[in-house]
């Protein structure tokens, strides 16, 4: 990833080696959390989750741990 980078993390997901401040520990990437179980899904939520997916570079879920309540297109 270059440097600089916006990386969108899920809030409640594991976490990549991250310091307090957002950043990488290095300080080079910058990083944004998603808490996609906040708040009751409606068309205002499904708009903020877009937006802040569409200022990132990378969305990392580095976990399985949302495996269950993700939907996947071959299931419809």
């Amino acid at each position: 990833m270059p440097l600089g980078s916006v990386i969108t993390v899920d809030l409640w997901d594991d976490a990549l080696p991250l310091d307090n401040g957002g950043r990488l520990r290095d300080g080079s990437y910058l990083t944004h959390e998603l808490d996609p179980f906040a708040e009751p899904d409606s068309s205002e939520k499904i708009e903020t989750l877009l937006s802040s997916i569409a200022q990132s570079d990378y969305l990392i879920l580095a976990s399985r741990r949302a495996w269950a309540v993700i939907p996947r297109l071959d299931d419809r």
